[in-house]
């Protein structure tokens, strides 16, 4: 039985080594020492890996269902004179085993204008439906299908065709800072009020690494259009970082131009944008 000056001296070097080793402080006591406080569960969808990277990647990832929303914002500038600028509310949620299945929503609104006019309102709602086919540590694979709705309030926001967009998707992770997000769509038109009907496939390809404590990404986007056999090709570049003090926060701001002339005839000229994720923190990352 320690006495004196020695009992306070133990306490404060318990204390010291559990802030510098991030052990649980205890104190010396005569009776049993208190049981080890048990870990967080990881969850079984990305266990052994880099949390915060799959969660600032979660934009490219068809496969990760965990329960977010995120807010859109994106300026365009196209063909013609016209710019638009969108602000998009998305809601994620997953349930069911290990968080397999999956329902999303995306609901848009669109300030567009060009020479002639302006408008403003919502655009065309896309909800989607999906789940995981095969979970692993280092490789998730997973389908999902979209429908674009005709809900624009204005015939210059949308609401010409109704689409189905069924897609497949797989992620892989080599390493804790690597990671490698794909998934393939193809977009078709089910039913059209006007215009010409979407019918094209659009492979989608992003590498992401983690570094200087944020996700770094590199993303192919391109769209091939059937009716007139070209590939129109767009390259986005941007980071996502998590918030030192709210961990549920994720910030990315990105750039995005076309690869070639197909695709800033029928694409964009250029693309600025942020998202901001909010993940639910009751729910194991």
């Amino acid at each position: 039985m320690m006495k004196g000056p020695l009992k306070p001296l133990s306490i404060l070097l318990v204390t010291f080594c559990a802030a510098v080793f991030d052990l649980p402080a205890q104190t010396p006591s005569s009776g049993p020492p208190a049981s080890a406080a048990q870990p967080a569960p990881t969850s079984p969808a990305i266990p052994n890996v880099s949390a915060e990277m799959q969660q600032e990647a979660a934009r490219s990832d068809v496969t990760y269902l965990r329960s977010y929303l995120v807010y859109r914002y994106d300026y365009k500038q196209q063909q013609r004179d016209v710019t638009a600028n969108r602000f998009r509310l998305r809601g994620v949620y997953g349930f069911g085993p290990q968080k397999r299945l999956g329902v999303a929503v995306t609901v848009p609104f669109i300030l567009q204008t060009n020479s002639a006019q302006t408008a403003f309102g919502l655009g065309d709602i896309e909800p989607q439906f999906g789940g995981n086919l095969y979970l692993s540590r280092r490789f998730r694979t997973g389908a999902a299908v979209e429908f674009t709705l005709q809900t624009a309030t204005n015939s210059q926001l949308g609401g010409n065709t109704t689409i189905i967009k069924p897609a497949w998707g797989f992620t892989a992770v080599p390493t804790d800072r690597n990671e490698l997000n794909c998934v393939f769509n193809y977009n078709r038109s089910i039913h059209v009020s006007r215009g010409a009907k979407i019918d094209e496939f659009e492979p989608d390809c992003t590498i992401n690494t983690r570094r200087f404590g944020a996700t770094e990404y590199v993303e192919w986007d391109s769209y091939y259009q059937f009716a007139q056999n070209q590939l129109a090709q767009t390259m986005q570049i941007g980071f996502s970082r998590t918030s030192r003090r709210e961990k549920q926060c994720v910030l990315s701001p990105y750039v995005s131009f076309p690869l070639n002339q197909f695709g800033r005839q029928t694409q964009f000229i250029v693309k600025v944008g942020m998202d901001i994720s909010w993940f639910s923190s009751t729910e194991p990352r």
